[in-house]
Formats: structure tokens, C-alpha cells, sequence
């Protein structure tokens, strides 16, 4: 484990960094990957909601939705992985070419 220091609303924090290790095709790495950090990302999530809806005072499903809506995230995420990552589509559940 690493650990990574946060900055939040001024207050520090450390946030524990699993590594994880993965061999195989894509979709065994992918799966591999997936399984290993199943838990910490399930708490990452649930942090990160408990945060907006205290920072925000909104639904927290509602507040991702709208921030998603009215942003370029997903093509900017697709068109970082093309460049940055040399992949060509991704296969994501949700995500369109």
C-alpha cells in the first residue's frame, strides 16, 4: 500500500493506495482488477456521496447526474483513454463509441 495525502474542505488527510498486481488478457486484468478492489471503491463511493450531500445539500445521485449532464466528461474520459492510453473504444457497461 501507498498512501496519498488529500486535501478536503482544509482539512488533510491519508488515504491508503492499494496496488494491485494483474497479469492476462484485458478482460482478465479488468476482471482481476474489479475484484480486488471491489470493497475500497464500494467506500469511495459511499464517502464521496456522504460528502456531496453534506457539502450540497442534494441527492447525491441527482448532483453526479446533473454534473455529468452539463459537463464533457465522458468524451473527454474516451478521448484521454484514445491518446493517453492507446485504446481504441472502450467497452465499458454505458459507454458509447
Amino acid at each position: 500500500m501507498s498512501s496519498l495525502v488529500l486535501l478536503n474542505s482544509s482539512v488533510l488527510y491519508a488515504r491508503e493506495i492499494p496496488v494491485v498486481t494483474v497479469s492476462g488478457a484485458d478482460y482478465q486484468r479488468g476482471l482481476a482488477h474489479g475484484r480486488q478492489l471491489r470493497e475500497p471503491i464500494g467506500r469511495l463511493i459511499t464517502d464521496v456521496k456522504v460528502a456531496i450531500r453534506e457539502k450540497y445539500k442534494r441527492h447525491p445521485d441527482e448532483f453526479i447526474s446533473e454534473f455529468v449532464f452539463h459537463s464533457d466528461l465522458l468524451s473527454e474520459a474516451r478521448r484521454w483513454m484514445n491518446t493517453r492510453l492507446g485504446m481504441r473504444g472502450c467497452t465499458c457497461i454505458g459507454c458509447s463509441p
